[in-house]
């Protein structure tokens, strides 16, 4: 596994592990499935705005709608 992917999957065990909502044999695997899948989005997100900082005009506008794009497939709100 990917070293990030790994780094994000031990973030998302971490935040079940101290959520005293969690029942670990019932919630658990949801909330560590959910969790590890808002840290992958984000962290995607994340890269792209990396990436357009140091770009030229048009590929900025290019990154700037495909995060915009990520965040409504995926109900993100602006940060």
């Amino acid at each position: 596994m990917n070293e990030r992917i790994e780094r994000l999957a031990k973030q998302a065990e971490q935040y079940v592990k101290s959520n005293p909502k969690a029942n670990v044999t019932i919630h658990g695997g949801d909330m560590f499935n959910k969790k590890f899948a808002e840290l992958l989005i984000q962290e995607c997100i994340e890269q792209i705005l990396n990436r357009s900082m140091n770009s030229n005009d048009e590929w900025e506008d290019g990154l700037c709608m495909a995060k915009r794009a990520i965040e409504e497939h995926f109900g993100i709100e602006e940060n």
